[in-house]
């Protein structure tokens, strides 16, 4: 009798869970679609480039052409020494979280000013480059 009425029992719940209806298509499409003349789709409506900037989240796979990598990030911060007139860029090297940053002149500094200058230095890369620990070593006197 017990096993009748389980029976029965799970008969009327499966039952009961067939009845419900949704407007989604075999595939899901309706879900990604909003109607009228916007956009449709998930991937063009609220990954518009414009509006949401995809370099913020490094979990978001940005699959175009020109897409920043390590390559881009060292010719910024190669860029960034270039605005200075006394150095030019030597190596730089990114491991991880941290850049490996030399600078070379021709100019021989103070203590003083070499550390003003990699002050300088350190201040306007993170500022262009704030992921970073950045790492500055300045050889000066080179070329003597």
């Amino acid at each position: 009798m017990n096993l009748k009425l389980l029976f029965l029992i799970g008969l009327l719940g499966l039952s009961a869970c067939s009845q419900v209806e949704t407007t989604e298509d075999k595939s899901g499409a309706d879900l990604m679609t909003t109607g009228g003349d916007e956009k449709n789709g998930f991937y063009e409506r609220d990954l518009d480039d414009t509006r949401y900037n995809t370099n913020q989240n490094p979990n978001f796979i940005d699959l175009t052409e020109s897409r920043p990598n390590l390559g881009t990030d060292q010719d910024k911060i190669r860029d960034v020494i270039n605005t200075f007139p006394e150095v030019t860029p030597g190596s730089v090297y990114v491991v991880g979280t941290d850049a490996w940053v030399t600078v070379h002149s021709t100019k021989k500094f103070s203590e003083e000013d070499r550390d003003q200058l990699r002050h300088k230095l350190l201040k306007d890369i993170t500022k262009a480059m704030p992921r970073y620990h950045i790492h500055i070593r300045i050889h000066d006197g080179d070329g003597e």
